[in-house]
C-alpha cells in the first residue's frame, strides 16, 4: 500500500489549485488566476500569463485554462528551464484539462463534454485536435494513454476502458464504487481524490490489466484540490489555499 503514513508537507504561498507531474514538476495557480512554477531552490516563481486550473503531466506537459475557457500549451519548458518561454492558445474551448506523463490530453467544457486530444504525445505534444467522446464530467484525471478517469456532477466515478494507440479514445465508461468532486491521475496507475468533505482517496490495485482497481485507500488530512504525478507524487490546496506535497 504505497499511500499508507501522514507524509504532508506544507509548502509556503497561496494556491487554488496545483499540479504535479510524474517527475516532481509543480506548477499552480492562485485565486487572482497568477500563474506560479516551483523551483526547489528558490519556491514560487511568477509566470506570465493567466489560468484558471492547469495540468502538468511533466516537465514538457503543461496546459491551462483560463476564464474565459481558452486553452494553453507552455512551449520551452524543460529540467533547465522548468518556467519555459511563452503560452501558445490552442483550438477549443475547455472549462478543465489533464495531461498525463506520456502527453496524453483530455478535458471538459462547460457543457460538461468530455474531448481527447487527438495526437498528443511526447513526440507531438499540442497534437491536431479535439474529438468529443460520449458521457458527462464536471472533472477528469490523465495518468497516460491508459489511465484516464472521470466525476460527474453528480459525484460519481467512471473510468475510461479500450483504449489503445490504435483507439485512444476508447470505447466506454465503467462506473467506480465512491463517491469524489475532482478527481487526478498520475502514471503506473496513480489515482488520487477528494469529496464533498474534503477527505482524500486514493485508489489501489489500477493497473492496463486492471483498470479498475481493487478498493479506495484513505488518506490523511483535508484538500480541497487534489493531484498526483504518480503514487509518490501527490499535491494539493486545502479550503484555506495552503499548498501540501505527499513525500516520502
Amino acid at each position: 500500500m504505497p499511500y499508507q503514513g501522514d507524509k504532508w508537507v506544507n509548502l509556503p504561498g497561496k494556491l487554488k489549485c496545483c499540479s504535479t507531474g510524474n517527475d516532481g514538476a509543480l506548477w499552480g495557480v492562485n485565486r487572482n488566476n497568477e500563474i506560479y512554477v516551483y523551483r526547489k531552490a528558490n519556491g514560487w516563481n511568477l509566470v506570465s500569463g493567466r489560468l484558471k486550473q492547469m495540468s502538468v503531466g511533466n516537465v514538457y506537459c503543461v496546459w491551462g485554462v483560463n476564464s474565459s475557457n481558452e486553452i494553453y500549451f507552455r512551449e520551452g519548458t524543460s529540467p533547465a528551464d522548468p518556467d519555459g518561454t511563452t503560452w501558445t492558445k490552442m483550438d477549443g474551448s475547455l472549462k478543465y484539462i489533464s495531461c498525463g506523463a506520456d502527453g496524453t490530453v483530455w478535458g471538459v467544457n462547460n457543457n460538461d463534454d468530455i474531448y481527447c486530444r487527438v495526437g498528443a504525445c511526447m513526440q507531438n505534444p499540442k497534437g491536431t485536435s479535439w474529438q468529443q467522446t460520449e458521457g458527462k464530467a464536471n472533472t477528469i484525471g490523465v495518468g497516460n494513454l491508459y489511465t484516464v478517469w472521470v466525476t460527474n456532477a453528480s459525484n460519481e466515478i467512471y473510468v475510461r476502458t479500450g483504449m489503445s494507440p490504435q483507439d485512444p479514445n476508447g470505447n466506454g465508461w465503467t462506473k467506480v464504487d465512491g463517491a469524489l468532486k475532482q478527481i487526478s491521475c498520475g502514471e503506473n496507475g496513480a489515482v488520487v481524490g477528494s469529496n464533498c468533505s474534503d477527505e482524500i482517496y486514493a485508489r489501489e490495485g489500477v493497473s492496463y490489466q486492471n483498470p479498475m482497481g481493487t478498493a479506495w485507500t484513505h488518506l490523511p488530512g483535508k484538500l480541497n484540490y487534489a493531484d498526483c504525478g504518480s503514487e509518490s507524487k501527490i499535491c494539493g490546496v486545502n479550503d484555506a489555499e495552503d499548498i501540501y506535497v505527499w513525500t516520502t
